[in-house]
């Protein structure tokens, strides 16, 4: 593992896997590059869904950001939800993290593993990330993005799940997601991209996107008020 030092609110710390992949997507987050958090009283924040948590990486900027709201993270990789835990906890950073993928229907599917590393786990056979063919799988329990929502009504929802991000999006009720304030949003194909803005451009507008090579990237829809 390796330690970041940062300022946010506070000094604040956080361990991430070994790797310049890792230090890379975790920098990127803290400094705003990646899901930059958006002004804190532009809309109330109460819950914070946060779908591909990884090693908690956006869900620790988003509890100290929102300090009231109810953080909860899902991170179907046992090791990194643990941490993900364990990053929030050390930083004060109430949260509830689930070791589960989060997609479309319930039951148990194989999370492939790409030669990137973890940050690329995906339960497509091969994972969106540049390309990249899976290396290995392994099963992991799904959880179905409604059966997540009748817990918690997110004003925050963060999906980063390496291709599923459609099908997630498809499954939830219009009106329902109509009235999310925030919504990010990975992508992997240009198509995706654009079915994407097509379902949230009559609620939402386009509030910040990041492409750092053709055809993948992130978005953040912002709802209309």
């Amino acid at each position: 593992m390796q330690l970041i030092n940062f300022e946010f609110n506070g000094p604040r710390t956080m361990r991430v896997p070994d790797g310049d992949i890792y230090l890379s997507c975790a920098q990127d987050i803290i400094e705003g590059r990646s899901y930059p958090l958006p002004p804190k009283n532009d809309w109330l924040v109460r819950c914070v869904v946060d779908l591909g948590a990884h090693a908690g990486e956006f869900t620790l900027m988003a509890g100290i950001r929102w300090p009231e709201a109810k953080i909860v993270a899902y991170e179907p990789q046992p090791d990194l939800a643990e941490l993900c835990r364990e990053n929030c906890e050390h930083n004060g950073v109430p949260v509830e993290v689930h070791a589960q993928a989060v997609s479309d229907s319930s039951g148990t599917l194989p999370l492939y593993y790409s030669e990137i590393g973890s940050v690329a786990s995906s339960l497509c056979t091969g994972t969106g990330r540049d390309g990249q063919e899976a290396t290995a799988c392994q099963l992991v329990e799904v959880v179905d993005i409604k059966d997540v929502l009748t817990k918690c009504s997110p004003d925050v929802l963060k999906l980063d799940v390496e291709g599923v991000e459609l099908l997630i999006l498809q499954r939830i009720d219009p009106d329902f997601l109509g009235i999310i304030p925030y919504i990010y949003a990975e992508f992997h194909q240009e198509y995706i991209r654009l079915e994407i803005e097509r379902m949230l451009l009559p609620t939402h507008e386009l509030s910040y996107a990041r492409i750092p090579c053709a055809r993948q990237g992130e978005v953040l829809y912002t709802r209309r008020k």
